[in-house]
C-alpha cells in the first residue's frame, strides 16, 4: 500500500465517523486545545505498543506508558495548529506525519502504516461479482448448463434432430441468453451504490452535513456538542439545538489583529457594548441573537482598532 492510498482510507473513515455522529465530541469542531485533549484520552483509554513509534515522532521518546502520557499533557497546543487547519478548512494538505496521527486518533485500523498493508476489501466491492460471470474472459471450469439443471451428477439430455450440437457448442447457446438475466439483477445493485456515492460526495464536499441529534452551547470561543440535558454554570449561556455547520464552521476570531484587507467581506462582526466583534461564519449571535452580524467593510476595519 502507498502512503496516498493510505491517506484516503484514513480521511474517509473520518469523514464517515463525522456523518454518522460517532466521532468524539473533541473531534467533531476541533480546535487545537480539543485536539490535545483527545490525545491525552486516548492515552489513557487505550495505549498500545504498536503506537508507541508515531507518538515518539510528536513527544520524543519516553521510557514507559505513563511517561507518554505526561508528554502528552504537557505537548503546547500549537503543536496541533497544522492538523486543526487541516480538519476545519482542508485548503491546503498536511504532512503524512499528520495523518498517521489523525489515524491513531480515530482508532483506524489497520495502523501504524506500512508498505506492506493491503487495502481492506469493502463488503460493497462484491456486488458487482456477477459480471465476472459473463462479462470475464477468464475460461471456467463449469458451464451454465451445469450450473441450472436440476441433476447434478449427469449431464443434460443431448438434443435432438436438426439442434443436435457437439458438447462444446451447448455452453455457447447458453451463455448467450445469460447476460439479460444478471444485467436485471445486478443493475438495482449498482444504481443503488452509485446513489450511496453520490450523497456521500455531497455531503463532505461541501460540507453539508446531516443534522445529528443534540445540542450545543457557546464556549466563548466556538459551540461545543453537548447534551441536551446540559446546565452551564453561567445561566446567561442558552444551550441550544445542535447545528453542525455552525459548529463546525463559527468561531470567534479572538486576535483582531490578524484581520487583513482579505478579510474584508468574508468575515463576519457585530458591535456589541462598544466594541467590534468579530467571526469566522455568519449566525446568530451566541450571546445577543438579536444582533445581526454582517460583512466586514473596509470603514469598519479602518476605523474600529
Amino acid at each position: 500500500m502507498y502512503e496516498k492510498e493510505y491517506r484516503k482510507l484514513v480521511l474517509d473513515e473520518f469523514e464517515k465517523k463525522l456523518v454518522m455522529g460517532t466521532l468524539p465530541p473533541e473531534l467533531i469542531a476541533p480546535t487545537r486545545s480539543s485536539l490535545r485533549d483527545h490525545c491525552i484520552n486516548a492515552c489513557k483509554e487505550r495505549y498500545q505498543k504498536k503506537d508507541e513509534p508515531l507518538l515518539k515522532s510528536f513527544y520524543g521518546e519516553r521510557e514507559n506508558p505513563a511517561a507518554y502520557l505526561i508528554a502528552v499533557q504537557n505537548c503546547d497546543a500549537e503543536a496541533f495548529r497544522t492538523l486543526n487547519n487541516f480538519l476545519n478548512y482542508r485548503s491546503k494538505g498536511t504532512s503524512f506525519k499528520n495523518i498517521s496521527m489523525l489515524a491513531w486518533m480515530i482508532d483506524f485500523e489497520p495502523r501504524p502504516f506500512r508498505e506492506d498493508l493491503k487495502i481492506p476489501v469493502q463488503p460493497d466491492a462484491e456486488i458487482p461479482s456477477p459480471l465476472t460471470e459473463t462479462g470475464s474472459s477468464e475460461p471456467t471450469s463449469e458451464s451454465p448448463v451445469q450450473e441450472t439443471t436440476s441433476d447434478p451428477e449427469g449431464p443434460p439430455p443431448a438434443p435432438e434432430g436438426d439442434n443436435a450440437k457437439s458438447g462444446d457448442e451447448q455452453p455457447g447457446r447458453e451463455i448467450s441468453t445469460e447476460p439479460s438475466s444478471h444485467g436485471k439483477k445486478i443493475w438495482p445493485w449498482l444504481a443503488a451504490l452509485l446513489l450511496i456515492i453520490a450523497v456521500t460526495y455531497y455531503f463532505t464536499a461541501y460540507n453539508r452535513l446531516p443534522i445529528i441529534e443534540g445540542c450545543m452551547v457557546w464556549t466563548g470561543e466556538q459551540y461545543q456538542p453537548v447534551p441536551c440535558a446540559y446546565k452551564p454554570a453561567d445561566h446567561m449561556i442558552p444551550v441550544i439545538a445542535l447545528d453542525t455547520i455552525v459548529l463546525r464552521h463559527f468561531k470567534k476570531i479572538m486576535k483582531d489583529d490578524t484581520l487583513t484587507a482579505n478579510s474584508i467581506g468574508k468575515v463576519w462582526c457585530v458591535k456589541v457594548n462598544g466594541r467590534y466583534e468579530y467571526y469566522t461564519d455568519s449566525a446568530a449571535h451566541p450571546l445577543y441573537p438579536e444582533k445581526p452580524l454582517r460583512r466586514l467593510t473596509p470603514y469598519i476595519m479602518n476605523n474600529n482598532p
